[in-house]
């Protein structure tokens, strides 16, 4: 399972490294569904009559035994997958009467349409195109032709729906914890208590941490991080800068002590966004010139960041904003959501010219 799952996901970065339009890429998905035994159950584009005189045409629909199980959503490998995609994904799980749906862009997606909910399918499992990646492995174990089992397919996603709502009902928490308003109290506790019953004197552990201020935030990884730095003797108060789920917000940029040629990292779409940015010492620095969405979906939090360069920008005859100066976001993700509206991978979404993502380029 293993050798398969790498010889695919090859052939797949092989795609997005040649920046293949979406044709080309799903001639190339096609080939490697072949190698997981689908050699009569591929239905290319077919036509899903909707009423009178409406269709869908699914990309492709894997069908078992006369029995329809999975479509599959194909994208261009560079592309920046948004909600009118997931819609798309979903009307054809729900026009076929199924749970479980597949999307392949620039990453592999498995979706799951919880029953009795009319809201659009969820993303359960992200697999990013890499080799030895255990997801990638388990999702070709599961859609091997011979042993394939629409059960075992739901039982999977159902199980990674379950882990996603517990690690949102987590992080939720995490928030409520370690909110402005609460933070300092909870930490302060927490370190008070392990050092009191260390032996240590209460009047030294009040005088000390009474220096200390804590910050909260989520890595690149999504990881929830707090810094403690020390302010000096007579701060009273605890200050606080988190931004949970998207990272920290951006500052200005004052200088560009950077080369930007052959270092250069963009974000285009559809919609004619086009940005462009230098990534250094873990930060993004979006040049000026570079252009941003004008609505922001649900998942969007730098809302009062926005406004700010709202008003330092230009807006475009298209309704896109353009930066007027450099900007530096405190993570690739952090950007990438700042450009286009919605929480997103920095690490793959932005890429090079060569269509490299930014997190291959970093393994070179």
């Amino acid at each position: 399972m293993d050798n398969i799952w790498n010889v695919i996901v090859r052939n797949l970065i092989k795609s997005r490294q040649k920046n293949v339009d979406e044709d080309t890429y799903q001639d190339t998905i096609e080939c490697q569904l072949q190698l997981l035994g689908w050699y009569e159950g591929i239905e290319s584009r077919p036509l899903l009559p909707i009423g009178a005189s409406r269709t869908l045409i699914p990309d492709i629909i894997l069908s078992k035994s006369n029995h329809r199980v999975l479509p599959i959503e194909i994208k261009k490998p560079t592309n920046v997958l948004n909600e009118r995609q997931i819609s798309q994904l979903s009307s054809y799980m729900r026009r076929l009467r199924l749970c479980c749906g597949l999307y392949i862009g620039e990453n592999i997606q498995l979706y799951y349409d919880t029953p009795d909910d009319d809201s659009d399918a969820v993303s359960v499992c992200t697999i990013e195109l890499e080799e030895n990646n255990n997801l990638g492995r388990k999702l070709c174990q599961l859609l091997l032709c011979n042993s394939f089992s629409l059960e075992a397919l739901e039982s999977f996603c159902r199980e990674q729906f379950r882990i996603k709502n517990a690690r949102n009902n987590f992080r939720k928490r995490i928030r409520e914890y370690l909110s402005p308003e609460t933070i300092s109290q909870n930490i302060t506790e927490l370190i008070r208590d392990k050092f009191l019953e260390e032996g240590f004197d209460d009047a030294v552990v009040s005088f000390e941490l009474s220096k200390i201020k804590f910050k909260a935030f989520y890595n690149d990884e999504n990881a929830l991080a707090t810094n403690v730095d020390c302010i000096g003797h007579n701060t009273s108060n605890v200050k606080v800068q988190e931004s949970l789920n998207i990272e920290k917000i951006s500052k200005k940029t004052e200088n560009r002590n950077y080369k930007p040629l052959g270092n250069e990292y963009i974000i285009r779409s559809s919609n004619g966004i086009d940005a462009k940015a230098i990534y250094r010492n873990g930060q993004m620095i979006v040049l000026r010139g570079s252009t941003f969405c004008c609505e922001v979906q649900s998942s969007f939090r730098l809302q009062s960041l926005r406004k700010d360069i709202i008003k330092k920008s230009i807006r475009l005859s298209n309704g896109l904003y353009r930066f007027q100066e450099d900007y530096t976001f405190d993570s690739p993700s952090g950007a990438a959501c700042f450009i286009l509206g919605f929480s997103t991978n920095g690490w793959i979404t932005w890429k090079r010219e060569n269509g490299m993502t930014l997190k291959e380029s970093i393994k070179e």
